[in-house]
């Protein structure tokens, strides 16, 4: 086998990833701006579920073939990877700051539910009853969100649901929507032609939409050709299948999540970046494995019992304690967490294998 083509598909699959991430965080940033919705909140459904579709694709296919460590692996590693590669590359580069009242609502969340995955894993299996509790309780965390308003508007709630109708969703399928684009974009490069304040902002509207979209799909099937040649590459070398599962396409598909997180630090989204990974972590627990245990039920083996899981839970401990002393990540809380990642890594090869 030939390992020159395979370097080139991640090559390229990476460098779509990136672009792919940036165009998403940049369009989610502004439809959130629009619609009165914090950034933060937007981090938690959107960006996260987007970035996590690669685990839920993987998910799915492990499920529906019976290969359920795989999944087992890939959520424990992918929990473990946002935490401390994903935060923690992203508070070296810069400083992350934290808004209280969020955060303890969705860490706390975080850290209940990880312990309920862990008691669910005691007796080796993930039934489809707790699959059905998994997954109920991540719409229930989904619909207080967006339903969630406080009387001071904190959230901006009260304008999204304005703003957000069934007249809005009714335009993208109307026919003389789309004749509305082509004019609105003729009079837009047209130097002879102004638009108007409803024009502009609709033309803005559905830009940001579409690169929404292309965003999200090149973020998916970048990552679906990124994934697989990685496993051919690490094949190629004879890394062992155990670490393939825990790590390596871990981190392949929380490559988003890392691009993302990259992304909005780089751009000073803190919200966004730290509801990406909280976001991330609640869906990869609650929707991918709940739907996963669903289609069959997901056996747990002992290194995930008293070692993976466990340790997963201790970063998230770990992740807000650092948080609450200060309200912010720092260079050295981020140097931290990738050491522990590190040790991690070393640990599963020295003692698993």
């Amino acid at each position: 086998m030939s390992i020159g083509p395979e370097f080139l598909i991640f090559g390229i699959a990476l460098a779509v990833l990136v672009k792919g991430s940036d165009f998403f965080v940049s369009s989610a940033s502004k439809l959130a701006k629009y619609f009165g919705v914090s950034d933060f909140v937007i981090g938690l459904t959107v960006v996260a579920i987007g970035t996590s579709l690669p685990e839920f694709a993987s998910a799915i296919v492990a499920a529906l073939s019976n290969n359920t460590g795989l999944i087992i692996g890939n959520i424990v590693g992918a929990n473990i990877t946002n935490i401390c590669l994903n935060l923690g590359l992203s508070a070296v580069i810069v400083v992350l700051e934290i808004k209280k009242t969020m955060f303890r609502r969705d860490g706390l969340f975080l850290i209940i539910i990880s312990l309920l995955f862990l008691i669910f894993a005691l007796d080796k299996t993930v039934s489809r009853l707790e699959g059905i509790i998994l997954y109920t309780l991540f719409m229930f965390y989904i619909s207080y969100l967006f339903r969630f308003q406080p009387s001071k508007g904190k959230f901006g709630f009260k304008k999204y649901f304005k703003n957000f109708n069934g007249e809005f969703l009714l335009r993208f399928i109307r026919p003389n929507t789309y004749k509305e684009i082509l004019l609105t974009g003729f009079k837009f490069i047209s130097p002879r032609k102004s638009l108007t304040p409803e024009e502009e902002n609709f033309f803005s509207m559905f830009k940001n939409v579409t690169l929404l979209i292309i965003g999200g799909l090149a973020i998916y099937y970048s990552a679906e050709y990124l994934v697989p040649s990685a496993v051919n590459i690490a094949h190629y070398f004879k890394v062992p299948e155990d670490i393939i599962g825990l790590v390596l396409i871990s981190i392949g598909t929380t490559l988003p999540e890392l691009s993302v997180s990259l992304t909005a630090a780089k751009k000073g989204l803190s919200n966004i970046l730290i509801g990406n990974v909280l976001g991330s972590n609640i869906a990869n627990i609650l929707l991918i494995g709940g739907v996963s245990a669903i289609i069959h039920p997901l056996a747990i083996n002992t290194i995930s019992l008293y070692y993976t899981i466990p340790f997963m839970i201790l970063m998230t401990f770990m992740l807000l304690s650092f948080i609450r002393a200060h309200w912010i990540l720092k260079m050295f809380q981020g140097l931290i967490l990738l050491i522990f990642y590190l040790l991690f890594i070393i640990s599963l090869v020295l003692f698993f294998l």
